[in-house]
């Protein structure tokens, strides 16, 4: 072989080397693009499902998951345009493995699950859980957690039996700090600040047996209790993302899911007060379908002020409520279940409401004249 025949191939191997390194570069551009595009539809899908979230008496509304999440995929569909695509909004909603709501006094996780028809085919849905308290438990005491220094907690009496709050407080006590009933998943009893225990008549002495328990020393109580916070939330989150791992395969995708390392700055923002956590993965690039967009958020709850309208299917008209419509909440949860109410359109004006054609429901608009299918 010649000197040219070598210059020849040279040539060759570098032109491909090239072709090859400006097309990874063409894709690199392209997925940058694209990923700018999602960073800011996440973002502003996170605000409004945020939006929905409400302060108030340093808890969140039970009612406000729903509208958080129902707000966070609407937003999403609308960016991506897929508002009228089953099939894309299906592909989407497996992206979201968990969207988790931090609340006051215990957190709630949405995750998707598999339900199957009367014709056997098999759709997939999302649901809650029940909220998960942040428990603590010892020899000693049983106790659970608030996002501040509040608490309620039972005493271990034995093998198996307790005394909680309830049964410690007399009627003298409740003048001291920050007392107030209350009925929860986790029992009847008292929430109290866990600096007023020592102050408790039936409560003296507990201090002198165990002079080193956590719940007498502020640096120890904080510890303990942001560990069982971040345990709790962690530990549900874990065991719902791991569990969409098979849900996801059912449905064609194998992305392997995993909930990532939350840093303690995460934490820090997360547990300050009421929350939400969206966890977004697996979702591929349109430009280049093997490569694969991640994204989490961690985001504070708002004090909420503006209206929002459901839409209400009927036989051949929509109808439209306020959150707090009497009518709508007494059966809101049939109506979610079965479909009436379109969870995935919520309008923030009356205006809004006109543009799907919609009338108003006459138990919370009351005051509206003119014609109207139910009168």
């Amino acid at each position: 072989m010649k000197l040219y025949h070598y210059a020849i191939i040279f040539v060759i191997i570098g032109i491909a080397f090239i072709t090859i390194q400006d097309i990874n570069y063409q894709e690199m551009i392209m997925i940058r693009v694209e990923n700018a595009k999602l960073n800011a539809y996440f973002n502003q899908a996170v605000d409004a499902g945020t939006s929905r979230l409400e302060k108030k008496g340093g808890s969140c509304v039970a009612l406000s998951k729903e509208l958080a999440t129902a707000s966070f995929f609407q937003s999403m569909y609308a960016s991506l345009g897929i508002l009228e695509d089953e099939e894309q909004k299906e592909r989407f909603m497996l992206s979201i493995p968990i969207i988790t709501i931090i609340d006051y006094d215990g957190v709630y996780v949405n995750y998707c699950i598999k339900e199957t028809m009367a014709n056997g085919k098999t759709m997939l849905k999302r649901t809650w859980t029940e909220k998960i308290p942040y428990r603590y438990s010892d020899e000693l005491f049983e106790v659970y957690f608030t996002l501040s220094d509040v608490i309620t907690l039972n005493v271990w009496t034995g093998t198996s039996g307790k005394q909680n709050l309830s049964e410690l407080i007399d009627e003298e006590d409740k003048e001291y700090g920050y007392i107030e009933s209350m009925n929860q998943q986790n029992g009847d009893g008292y929430w109290i600040h866990y600096q007023d225990l020592q102050r408790l008549s039936k409560f003296s002495g507990y201090d002198d047996k165990n002079p080193s328990y956590f719940i007498w020393n502020e640096t120890k109580f904080l510890a303990v209790q942001r560990a069982t916070v971040t345990e709790t939330i962690e530990d549900i989150m874990k065991y719902y993302v791991d569990n969409h791992v098979e849900i996801a395969k059912e449905f064609g995708i194998s992305y392997e899911f995993h909930l990532p390392l939350i840093d303690n700055s995460n934490w820090d923002r997360a547990i300050g007060e009421c929350s939400i956590f969206v966890l977004f993965q697996g979702y591929p690039y349109q430009s280049s379908p093997k490569r694969f967009y991640n994204r989490h958020s961690f985001h504070a709850a708002e004090k909420r002020n503006n209206i929002t309208y459901f839409l209400e299917r009927k036989s051949w008209y929509l109808l439209y409520h306020k959150e707090e419509c009497p009518d709508w909440i007494s059966r809101k949860e049939n109506a979610l279940r079965n479909g009436e109410i379109l969870e995935d359109i919520l309008c923030e004006s009356l205006e809004e409401c006109s543009e799907y054609g919609a009338f108003p429901c006459l138990k919370c608009n009351s005051g509206y004249e003119g014609y109207h299918p139910e009168r």
